[in-house]
This record gives C-alpha cells, structure tokens and sequence, in this order.
C-alpha cells in the first residue's frame, strides 16, 4: 500500500491554481506565461519575464486550464501525450 504524501510546511510565497483555485507552493506548480507572439508557454524555470499562471502540476488541473472543462479529462487519459494548444489557457488570465 503507497505511503501518503507527508505534508510540507510552505515558508515561501503561495501561488493560487488558475484551473482548481488552490493555493500551492511554487515547486509543485506549472507556471506558464504569453510569449512575444501570443502564445502561452510553459515556463518550467519560472524565470520568463512577464506575470505568469499558475497550473497545480497535475494532468486533471492542466486539462481543466486549457479547456475550461473537467469533462475532457477521461477522454486524455487514454490519449498519447502530445504537444497541445495552450492558448486557452490567456482567457483565464
């Protein structure tokens, strides 16, 4: 049987999930930030200028980012992973 997760004291700044609305730590999220051309890029460095988004890195809050939907999620589970559109992900912004 897997272990729980052990909790983690977070000392640093909170991020708030623009797909779920949870507050996390940094490490355990995807910030993504509108590049020069309008497109939204993963930033895994978090160093890209500009303010960023913040995704809890989990494929359910990914999905619900880029669709807006939880609704998607069963159909991706079963799909190779590929490269998706992001751009949805501005209109939460």
């Amino acid at each position: 049987m897997p272990q729980p997760e052990p909790a983690v004291a977070v000392t640093g700044p909170l991020r708030t999930c623009i797909a779920t609305g949870e507050e996390g730590a940094p490490e355990r999220m995807i910030r993504f930030v509108v590049g020069p051309d309008g497109e939204v890029v993963p930033d895994l460095a978090r160093r890209l200028p500009g303010r960023g988004m913040w995704v809890r890195a989990e494929r359910a809050a990914v999905v619900i980012a880029v669709t807006g939907s939880p609704r998607d999620i069963s159909q991706l589970r079963s799909a190779p992973a590929t490269t998706a559109s992001t751009t949805s992900l501005t209109s939460h912004s």
